[in-house]
């Protein structure tokens, strides 16, 4: 007989004529209480009759069922002799040592592992059953379906009408003729509307599967014709654009489904080999018709280049541009085409649905990043940002770069002259001009309250402002490195001496509090100044106590994640985004270039909030104000 772990591991659906104990060959429910199967001779001699057991307290801790009895002991229970035998054993063992509360905990212990074990299989036995009731049902339906000549394949109806064929036989209630009659007409009805459904469905399916191989077959010639290899990053700027001026945009699939040489393909009833074969066969004018389809796109944006430059006032169009070659080396556009020499210019540039300034060469390159390739047909030119960059390279006395000169992998860096900025590469600092051309459009609205406020505001970034200094910086090796040092402060000594160079006058609460602590008297206990309690003790070095700040966080806060705001400026009215700096060096060259401000650190300590906060010309920003300039909303410039 298997113990009651045992049992509690046997399927009561399984090995329906097996006896648990002998393994006798007989025909007989399991019983789900006593969790055995047992067969008549097996009943006689393992089982006892539940009202017999004694002593009665014995009754609430063995299974007891009245499943498992004879014809003539309808009604009786029974319980297992050997479960029996081994209950009493141990309470007479537990009885006998008079400890009470052991015995209370195992007698708790077994009534409630007999519940557990009773409802697992209980559980387990309703779930059988109405699997059971289910597959009845589904054998039954399809029977008689089968039976009138119709079949239907599960796997093939599309996601809805499987709910829908599923609900039929996903029922609990038993199988009987008259359920049958009333649910024929909703079977059928699904067997008629997927007979009339069936063929459409597959013939588009069919179709989608030749799309799908068309696509995978255009796509695979495509990327034979793409001449840029993976590692186009790590080619010299040579190598680069001697690929770059021969690369040509390749077509989306679904423009090049429109050509006449694809039409009826996806439509006819052609299989997987006949659609390879076809593509086999054509593939020279395929390809032919991919290199036409690169020429075209090129040549419209080189005279969309042509026509923007006319509107602009150049009357003559810019020569191509110059590499600088070492020996032995080829300037890779003396023999380039003329449109594809223009293009790589690094002042001309493109605008999209995407990008609000690229260049050529930038979008060549992600049409290879991006899964959906780049829409070419939406570029236009870039009317201001080539004005900038043509302004950039005359500054620099270098009219006629190309674009992969300053993009490539040993790009030039720069850095704005009219204002603070980290360093920057060739796009991002037509961006910088490019913002600051649109935020002065906004800001001329305010002219009229600067005015009334008496203040100034220049506007610093107008290209020509001969006044000003230079546009932009051409950095050096040495000139990079120092100011990747520069901007690296994420430790305040790093930051503090950047002001101290910027010649900000520096008083520093740490060395006032030094000299304090030294005059402060002690009282007994070492380390606790005089008249400082407890409380005050613990709260000691937490910075400012309303932030709940240690010194360390409050560094970090003060001096890592902090933005400040132009106090002139929201005077003003100007929107967040117009005033709110990445640090302070920047809003103080704000101040002096733009508000003609001569001594914007004058009365400040840039350690002390506080201070920071009575400045007449800053203050910290809000956190919200903050979040708008992470998010890149605002370009901070002087």
């Amino acid at each position: 007989m298997p113990g009651r772990a045992e049992r509690a591991q046997i399927h009561v659906g399984s090995l329906p004529t097996i006896c648990s104990v002998c393994g006798v060959n007989e025909q007989r429910k399991a019983d789900a209480y006593l969790l055995v199967r047992l067969c008549s001779r097996c009943r006689r001699q393992k089982l006892v009759e539940w009202r017999s057991i004694q002593p009665a307290d014995l009754k609430g801790l063995v299974l007891d069922s009245d499943q498992s009895c004879f014809n003539r002991e309808m009604g009786l229970r029974h319980s297992i002799r050997k479960e029996v035998e081994n209950v009493r054993g141990r309470w007479n063992e537990l009885k006998s040592l008079g400890d009470e509360a052991t015995l209370e905990t195992w007698r708790e212990t077994l009534i409630s592992q007999r519940g557990d074990i009773v409802a697992r299989c209980l559980e387990k036995t309703r779930q059988k059953w109405t699997e059971e009731v289910k597959q009845e049902w589904r054998k039954q339906i399809e029977e008689r379906i089968r039976k009138l000549g119709y079949v239907i394949e599960f796997d093939q109806l599309p996601p809805a009408k499987q709910i829908r064929w599923a609900g039929f036989y996903n029922r609990t209630d038993l199988f009987t003729e008259e359920k049958w009659e009333k649910l024929k007409p909703r079977v059928f009805e699904l067997i008629e509307t997927e007979a009339r459904e069936r063929p459409e469905r597959e013939r588009k399916q069919r179709r989608s599967n030749r799309n799908f191989q068309l696509r995978e077959l255009f796509s695979a010639l495509q990327a034979e014709l793409d001449t840029l290899p993976d590692d186009f990053l790590d080619l010299s700027v040579i190598q680069q654009t001697t690929l770059l001026v021969n690369w040509l945009p390749l077509p989306d699939y679904a423009d090049a489904l429109k050509w006449p040489i694809f039409q009826g393909w996806l439509d006819e009833e052609i299989d997987s080999v006949e659609i390879e074969t076809r593509f086999s066969t054509q593939r020279d004018e395929i390809t032919r018709l991919i290199l036409d389809w690169g020429n075209q796109v090129r040549r419209e944006l080189a005279n969309m280049v042509r026509e923007g430059l006319q509107e602009d006032g150049l009357v003559d169009v810019p020569i191509r541009p110059r590499l600088p070659v070492g020996e032995g080396e080829k300037d890779p556009f003396d023999n380039a085409d003329a449109d594809a020499s223009l293009l790589l210019r690094a002042d001309s540039f493109f605008k999209n649905e995407e990008y609000a300034i690229c260049s050529y060469d930038v979008l060549i390159l992600n049409s290879r990043r991006n899964f959906d390739g780049i829409d070419w047909s939406s570029c236009t030119f870039n009317s201001e940002a080539s004005a900038i960059a043509r302004a950039f390279l005359t500054s620099l006395g270098r009219p006629d770069v190309s674009g992969p000169e300053f993009n490539g992998s040993s790009g030039e860096w720069f850095q704005c002259g009219r204002c603070q900025t980290h360093r920057k590469a060739w796009h991002p600092m037509i961006e910088h001009y490019h913002l600051a051309s649109q935020d002065w459009i906004v800001i001329q609205n305010h002219l009229s309250n600067f005015s009334d406020l008496g203040i100034a505001y220049n506007n610093t970034h107008r290209l020509d402002n001969i006044a000003a200094s230079c546009l932009l910086i051409q950095l050096s090796s040495q000139a990079i490195a120092e100011i990747d040092i520069k901007y690296a402060n994420s430790k305040k000594a790093g930051w503090i001496e950047q002001v101290k160079e910027s010649g900000i006058p520096f008083p520093t609460r740490t060395e006032q509090a030094t000299a304090d602590e030294s005059n402060t008297p002690q009282s007994e206990e070492e380390g606790n100044p005089e008249g400082m309690g407890e409380e005050e003790e613990e709260n000691e070095g937490q910075g400012y106590e309303d932030e709940g700040e240690n010194d360390e966080e409050s560094e970090i806060e003060l001096w890592q994640r902090d933005r400040f705001a132009c106090k002139l400026c929201e005077r003003a009215q100007l929107e967040a985004k117009m005033f709110v700096f990445m640090d302070m060096l920047a809003l103080f060259d704000h101040l002096r270039n733009v508000h003609n401000i001569t001594d914007p650190y004058l009365g400040l300590d840039v350690e002390d909030r506080e201070s920071i906060q009575e400045s007449p010309y800053l203050r910290l920003a809000g956190e919200f104000e903050g979040l708008i300039l992470t998010w890149g909303v605002t370009v901070s410039y002087g």
